[in-house]
């Protein structure tokens, strides 16, 4: 699969960023506990799509989301947590 090509959706109502798969769907949920701040809270890659990066996929498009409207984020997410870790140059965005 090239994670080039892969379509990430927003669905606003249910805090979510989310990509279609064939018989599922793989996503991150966060909530806003203030209007300029995203607590990225989980994240979830079906099974069979699993290890082919999906998740960090999901993570770095938050990030950088939250980046370009001047958000900042909380980790409550252990896997967000650690792509931070191996991607120091989000670390700006923490709050």
């Amino acid at each position: 699969m090239n994670l080039d090509n892969i379509a990430i959706r927003h669905d606003q109502q249910h805090q979510m960023f989310f990509i279609k798969l064939n018989g599922g769907a793989a996503h991150l949920k966060y909530n806003k506990p203030k209007e300029d701040v995203w607590d990225i809270k989980e994240t979830y890659v079906p099974e069979s799509a699993r290890s082919i990066g999906l998740v960090g996929l999901l993570v770095k498009h938050t990030l950088e989301r939250a980046n370009s409207q001047n958000k900042s984020v909380i980790l409550s997410c252990p896997f967000a947590e650690g792509f931070i870790e191996k991607n120091p140059e989000y670390k700006d965005l923490l709050r």
